[in-house]
Protein backbone atom coordinates (compact mmCIF):
# COMPACT_ATOMS: atom_id res chain seq x y z
CA UNK A 1 0.00 0.00 0.00
CA UNK A 2 1.13 3.54 -0.75
CA UNK A 3 0.83 6.20 1.95
CA UNK A 4 0.35 9.80 0.92
CA UNK A 5 1.10 12.72 3.23
CA UNK A 6 -0.36 16.15 2.46
CA UNK A 7 0.79 19.28 4.29
CA UNK A 8 -1.40 22.31 3.63
CA UNK A 9 0.78 25.23 4.57
CA UNK A 10 0.25 28.95 4.67
CA UNK A 11 1.95 29.51 1.32
CA UNK A 12 2.00 26.13 -0.47
CA UNK A 13 0.88 22.49 -0.36
CA UNK A 14 3.56 19.81 0.00
CA UNK A 15 2.89 16.16 -0.79
CA UNK A 16 4.92 12.96 -0.51
CA UNK A 17 4.11 9.31 -1.17
CA UNK A 18 5.96 6.38 0.42
CA UNK A 19 5.74 2.63 -0.04
CA UNK A 20 5.49 -0.11 2.60
CA UNK A 21 9.24 0.06 3.23
CA UNK A 22 9.08 3.85 3.71
CA UNK A 23 10.86 4.53 0.42
CA UNK A 24 9.84 7.86 -1.11
CA UNK A 25 8.02 7.23 -4.38
CA UNK A 26 7.42 10.88 -5.26
CA UNK A 27 7.18 14.27 -3.67
CA UNK A 28 6.12 17.71 -4.85
CA UNK A 29 5.31 21.21 -3.74
CA UNK A 30 2.67 23.44 -5.28
CA UNK A 31 3.27 26.92 -6.52
CA UNK A 32 3.08 29.49 -3.76
CA UNK A 33 -0.21 31.16 -2.96
CA UNK A 34 -1.68 33.72 -0.60
CA UNK A 35 -5.01 33.24 1.18
CA UNK A 36 -6.37 30.51 -1.15
CA UNK A 37 -10.02 29.52 -1.11
CA UNK A 38 -11.12 26.00 -0.22
CA UNK A 39 -11.75 25.31 -3.91
CA UNK A 40 -8.27 26.52 -4.88
CA UNK A 41 -6.65 24.23 -2.28
CA UNK A 42 -8.76 21.27 -3.43
CA UNK A 43 -7.73 21.96 -7.03
CA UNK A 44 -4.02 22.04 -6.10
CA UNK A 45 -4.33 18.66 -4.34
CA UNK A 46 -6.40 17.10 -7.16
CA UNK A 47 -3.84 18.14 -9.79
CA UNK A 48 -0.95 16.84 -7.67
CA UNK A 49 -2.40 13.37 -7.14
CA UNK A 50 -3.99 12.92 -10.58
CA UNK A 51 -2.91 9.52 -11.87
CA UNK A 52 -0.79 8.83 -8.78
CA UNK A 53 -3.29 7.70 -6.15
CA UNK A 54 -5.52 4.62 -6.21
CA UNK A 55 -8.21 3.09 -4.04
CA UNK A 56 -5.57 1.41 -1.83
CA UNK A 57 -3.69 4.62 -1.04
CA UNK A 58 -3.74 5.69 2.60
CA UNK A 59 -3.88 9.46 3.05
CA UNK A 60 -2.90 11.70 5.95
CA UNK A 61 -3.42 15.46 5.85
CA UNK A 62 -2.14 18.29 8.03
CA UNK A 63 -4.05 21.56 7.92
CA UNK A 64 -3.06 24.52 10.09
CA UNK A 65 -5.61 26.11 12.38
CA UNK A 66 -6.74 29.66 12.00
CA UNK A 67 -5.36 32.23 14.40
Amino acid sequence: MISLGIDVGGSSVKLAAVDEKKNTIWQMQSATYARPTRDELASVIRRAIAGRASSDTAVGICVPGRS
